[in-house]
């Protein structure tokens, strides 16, 4: 099911790990809404990139996969809020977190994924950032 021009559901819940344990990810009705807005960022990031393919490592983890992932109980991934994402025709994380960063947004890079956290926005759809041990942040917290 496509949610916006370049991203599909599937891709948001897609969970290597979910298949190997045999568990259920299919999210409901208001996490594909959240998962909606979460696209329009990331497509917007996207056009940031120079119209380049991003490529989501972690989207949408039901509670019982958040879980056996050794989650946070409240990680924005349950909500659907939240996507860990490369884009390797750009750079590395840690440049791509840097064009980001002179785009406007706030973030700190970091050097093997870049995260994707919309759960916090203000009405003007900017976003707040902190770093981790190995994931750039765009967006509130782990």
């Amino acid at each position: 099911m496509k949610i916006s021009e370049h991203f599909n559901l599937e891709e948001f819940s897609f969970s290597a790990a979910a298949a190997r344990l045999g568990l259920d990810n299919i999210p409901g009705s208001a996490v594909i809404s959240n998962l909606s807005l979460v696209a329009a960022v990331m497509e917007r990031i996207r056009t940031l990139l120079g119209d380049r393919p991003l490529f989501i490592h972690s989207g949408y983890r039901s509670a019982e996969l958040n879980r056996a992932v050794g989650g946070v109980a409240t990680s924005a991934h349950c909500q659907g809020l939240a996507c860990d994402f490369v884009c390797p025709t750009f750079g590395t994380p840690a440049e791509v977190a840097e064009a980001i960063l002179k785009s406007g947004y706030r973030i700190r890079p970091a050097h093997s994924r870049v995260r994707m956290d919309s759960c916090r926005l203000d009405a003007r759809g900017n976003r707040t950032a902190s770093a981790g041990s190995d994931k750039a942040f765009v967006g509130g917290s782990v």
